[in-house]
């Protein structure tokens, strides 16, 4: 099944300059029963992280994962964020951390 991917992290990852980290926000696939455990977020992470960096041949600057909200950030390079995204059966979807500032109108 493809991913949800941001159209701001597609932007990000073919502006950005070589060796410019990119940060994404990635959702994991969930279990049938809806919720993954803690400890599957920690593995499914974990098996996310290796398997991009064995594709990329690289390895992520930070990675921070939320083990109660079956997701995980990531700053990294574009070779290593499109790694993981490619990774279509652990991911649900894939978003740019960093998002432009909308413009705010006068409150009247």
């Amino acid at each position: 099944m493809a991913i949800r991917i941001d159209p701001e992290l597609e932007r990000q990852l073919q502006a950005a300059a070589v060796g410019s980290p990119v940060q994404a926000v990635l959702a994991l696939s969930r279990r049938a029963q809806g919720v993954n455990t803690p400890e599957e977020v920690e593995g499914l992470a974990q098996k996310l992280l290796d398997q991009a960096q064995r594709a990329s041949g690289e390895k992520p600057k930070r990675v921070k994962v939320f083990r109660n909200m079956d997701s995980l950030i990531v700053e990294a390079s574009p070779k290593f964020v499109r790694s993981l995204i490619a990774q279509d059966d652990l991911l649900e979807s894939a978003m740019a951390n960093v998002q432009p500032q909308p413009a705010v109108g006068k409150l009247t």
